[in-house]
């Protein structure tokens, strides 16, 4: 992202310069022109209180070494020749050589207001207080080359400007940072202020020091994400955010579909903060929570999670590539496990489960290199239940289950019910001591130890094969005919979605639809590097119903930011007799130009007017590169009647497209047309002359023909604004002019 506008630099109107004014110091005042540049400061100079200076666009101000600036009044610097367009305001030095510091810069004091548009500072020592407090500094479309610490404003607001040293900025409310690129760190270190940050990209570390707000939306943190603690009244928003280092952070947080490379730590110093992570964010790195409320819900984590003292732990509709372990707080500790799938990782958490109980439910733990799920209750009071049903506990090294009481005071109370415990190491279950307490409706099948110890086996108890579709790619949904299939409890409270008796685990059988797909990766978690690189995975499609099936399947790919990119496998028609499975190995590549984040593949299956649907998530780093979207090949084991394998990947190479505009110019919309002689993936972006995206018309599978779309520019500047289309490896260009 360039975050400066359209700037005519002073070389372009260098013609029109007649003159030089030399300002020996002392006060200054009125407006200084482009007829009177440079305007050559050769001593200190100040705006009183009560004036004002207006410099105008093209005016160049060259300051003598060791001189500088000090506003008291209004200083009004707008390089805005028409909206979005503008001619270059200097503030530099007047040395042949300019370096770094040959001039002071500018001082603000109480008071002001200094607004500078389209500028550029530069060789200078700061842009700061010069005493008393700042009413406001407003900066657009600037260049700001030397570093800005500023404390004690009411506002500070910065939009679509480059920074290219540290911004250090104290007890401000609010700070407004939109469309900016920071080369330095942002620093806030002495006193609290408020930060609000849109579309920004750091290239530092963001460092808070609270009490006071910071909000992030749609920003890229190269360095850490630093809070230290000052009071409880912290908050912490990023939302669809990037951090690739790492978060230290003791107060409240929330991640709203945002990426963290590096780890987490959150360490209470003061009054039990919370961290929500939610809405398909995901962690790479290790999170350590001490003295936290949690609240993770549909994200993904790749790495273990560590709690020490957890006030609340609710951990709902997340995939972990990793282990949860450590205790809850003896006060209020509380256990929430909640429809999960849990790969090459445990979750072992001791707690006072006989004082508060907990509930554990439509988890998935596969692969744990310890105790599948072990809990271990250190608590002392009478009443607490643990429910625990409808998990799937598979190749565990140690038990599948184990439930430990550790003080052998008031046993917690045991409700366990439609679990199955399948080829771990120890005991499907384990409870110690023993108690006289049961299990129901669970199947505990070819586990090392034995079934289970410590309780009874109640009714609806199995040791069968549960058949699972594929337990050696951590795959525990239920083959259609496993003695699971509605064996579960039999009260309709614990029914499926379908409507049918509940199964036994984590995963029920769809009778819904009379063809089931399913797809599964061959090894998890997927990570897709930035150059791209590719995944195999499995997929199987099972009639189970009295007749012969008529199957459409495809399969696309959802990306991070949206959008769909796809058939990138089929379609294609089956025809599936009564009863029968067919399953496939397929190869899918990713290209490098593939923007970074989560993606779900997805498969369907359509059966008359039923369609089966499947995802798994795989994770892409690096962001997109102008190589595209092209290289979504999928290739691999053919289906029946399909010798190019399912379909054969579809990206046909659109080298006659047509792209055309109506009307040109326009205001404020008109019409884009564009004619594909073969289906394929569209772009169809809109830019500004700087390079910045500012409108996605189109971005996915197009099928040949003829197709339109119209492009807004009602919230937009008069100006020249580029569309780029991209079909296969062609790309077009043309030039739109909005007239307002």
């Amino acid at each position: 992202m360039k975050p400066w506008g359209i700037v005519l630099l002073a070389a372009l109107s260098a013609a029109s310069v007649s003159a030089e004014t030399i300002i020996p110091g002392g006060s200054v005042s009125g407006t200084w022109t482009a007829a009177g540049s440079p305007y050559i400061i050769q001593g200190d100079v100040t705006l009183s209180a009560g004036s004002s200076l207006v410099i105008e666009p093209g005016v160049q101000v060259r300051f003598a070494l060791d001189t500088g600036i000090h506003i008291y009044g209004n200083l009004t610097a707008d390089g805005t020749l028409q909206p979005g367009v503008g001619d270059t305001i200097f503030f530099t030095s007047n040395e042949t050589v300019p370096q770094a510091g040959d001039w002071d810069g500018l001082y603000l004091h109480s008071q002001t207001l200094t607004r500078l548009v389209f500028c550029n500072l530069q060789y200078g020592d700061i842009i700061g207080n010069g005493g008393g407090s700042v009413n406001v500094l407003e900066l657009s479309n600037c260049r700001i080359a030397l570093p800005l610490l500023m404390s004690d404003a009411d506002t500070i607001a910065l939009s679509n400007c480059e920074v290219t040293e540290n911004v250090h900025i104290n007890n401000t409310h609010p700070v407004n940072f939109e469309e900016c690129h920071f080369l330095g760190s942002i620093l806030s270190n002495e006193a609290s202020s408020s930060f609000y940050l849109q579309s920004c990209t750091i290239d530092g570390n963001f460092h808070h020091y609270c009490n006071g707000l910071v909000e992030m939306t749609d920003c890229h943190v190269a360095g850490n994400y630093e809070t230290v603690f000052n009071s409880n009244d912290c908050d912490s928003w990023l939302t669809n955010c990037v951090v690739q280092g790492n978060i230290t952070d003791p107060s409240d947080m929330w991640l709203v579909h945002s990426t963290v490379h590096g780890n987490i730590t959150a360490i209470n110093l003061d009054d039990y903060p919370t961290l929500t992570i939610s809405d398909g964010s995901l962690i790479y790195g290790l999170i350590t929570l001490e003295e936290y409320y949690t609240n993770f819900t549909g994200s993904y984590f790749l790495n273990d999670i560590l709690l020490d003292d957890v006030r609340q732990l609710l951990f709902s509709g997340n995939t972990i590539f990793g282990s949860m372990t450590g205790d809850l707080d003896g006060m209020i500790g509380s256990l929430q496990l909640m429809n999960n799938l849990m790969y090459g990782g445990g979750v072992v958490i001791s707690g006072y489960f006989s004082d508060y109980g907990g509930s554990v439910v439509g988890n998935a733990i596969l692969d744990s290199p310890s105790h599948g799920l072990r809990l271990t209750d250190t608590g002392y009071g009478v009443g607490g239940t643990l429910t625990i049903r409808n998990n799937t506990i598979c190749n565990a090294d140690s038990h599948g289950l184990a439930i430990v009481d550790q003080t052998s005071i008031s046993p917690v109370i045991l409700n366990l019910f439609n679990n199955i415990a399948a080829s771990n190491g120890g005991y499907g279950i384990y409870v110690s001591p023993w108690s006289i307490q049961y299990f129901s409706y669970s199947d505990l099948w070819g586990n090392a130890g034995g079934g289970y110890t410590g309780l009874l086996a109640g009714p609806g108890a199995l040791n069968q094969d549960p058949d699972f579709v594929d337990p050696l790619h951590g795959d525990g949904r239920l083959q259609w005919g496993s003695p699971c299939i509605n064996a579960g409890d039999p009260s309709a409270a614990y029914n499926d979605p379908d409507g049918t008796r509940g199964d036994m685990g984590a995963f029920y059988y769809d009778h819904s639809v009379p063809v089931r797909l399913l797809l599964t990766p061959y090894s998890q978690p997927i990570q897709i590097p930035a150059a791209g690189g590719g995944f195999d995975y499995g997929i199987q499609t099972t009639n189970h119903s009295g007749v012969s099936q008529a199957v459409t399947a495809w399969c696309d790919a959802i990306l991070p930011g949206g959008g769909t990119v796809g058939p990138i496998l089929g379609s294609v028609n089956l025809t599936l007799a009564a009863g029968l499975t067919v399953s496939r190995l397929r190869t899918q590549a990713v290209p490098g130009g593939a923007p970074e984040g989560v993606y779900l593949y997805r498969g369907y299956a359509v059966a008359g007017g039923d369609t089966s649907q499947d995802q798994f998530a795989f994770f892409k780093s690096g962001a997109a590169t102008e190589a595209g979207m092209n290289g979504w090949v999928c290739t691999g084991d053919p289906f029946p009647n399909d010798a190019a394998g399912l379909g054969g990947p579809r990206f046909v190479v659109a080298r006659d497209l047509s792209l055309s505009v109506s009307p040109n110019p326009f205001n404020p919309r008109t019409a884009l047309g564009f004619t594909l002689p073969a289906p394929g993936l569209v772009g169809l972006r809109v830019y500004d002359t700087a390079g910045r995206e500012v409108a996605t018309l189109v971005n996915g599978w197009r099928e040949a023909g003829v197709h339109e779309v119209t492009f807004d520019g009602s919230g937009l500047a008069s100006g020249v604004y580029l569309v780029r289309m991209e079909a296969g490896e062609v790309s077009q260009v043309q030039k739109l002019v909005l007239l307002k």
